[in-house]
C-alpha cells in the first residue's frame, strides 16, 4: 500500500555530538507486511536517499557525486561501501540498536575500520500517516 506521510530524518554522531537533520517533509511511503520503503532528497546537498526497512534488515542507497550502500542487521557485522571518484571503500558497520515499526525507524551502529571504531551513528526516521 503507498500513502503519503511526513517525515523527519535526524541523524547524531554519538562521537562527535553533531546532531543533523536530514530532512523534514512529505515523502510517498510504501507499507507491506513485512516493512517500508520511502525515498526522499537529502536536506542541503543533492543527494537521493533510498530506505527499505523490515523486521530484520535495514537497507540504505545514497545517490549522489558519491554512491553509498549500507545493509544493517541487529548485533551483526555488516559491510557498507562508498563509490567516489577516487575508487571504491568499503568498512565494517556493527548494529547495536535497529527498531522498525510503522511511525520509526531506528538504527544505532558503529562505523569501522580494521575492526577499530571511526564512529558512532543514530539515525531516526519519525513517520506520520497524512490524513488530509
Amino acid at each position: 500500500m503507498q500513502m503519503k506521510a511526513y517525515m523527519q530524518a535526524i541523524q547524531h554522531s554519538l562521537t562527535t555530538k553533531e546532531k543533523t537533520v536530514l530532512y523534514q517533509g512529505m515523502i510517498e511511503r510504501k507499507q507491506s507486511d513485512t516493512g517500508q520503503s520511502f525515498t526522499y532528497n537529502e536536506k542541503g546537498t543533492n543527494a537521493c536517499v533510498e530506505v527499505l526497512a523490515n523486521e530484520t534488515d535495514l537497507f540504505i542507497k545514497r545517490s549522489s557525486d558519491v554512491e553509498s550502500t549500507h545493509c544493517f542487521r541487529p548485533l551483526e557485522e555488516t559491510k557498507g561501501k562508498v563509490m567516489s571518484e577516487f575508487g571504491l571503500l568499503e568498512f565494517e558497520l556493527y548494529t547495536h540498536k535497529y527498531i522498525q515499526s510503522e511511525n520509526i525507524i531506528f538504527i544505532e551502529y558503529d562505523v569501522m575500520q580494521n575492526h577499530e571504531i571511526i564512529d558512532r551513528i543514530r539515525i531516526v526516521w519519525e513517520l506520520k500517516e497524512d490524513f488530509s
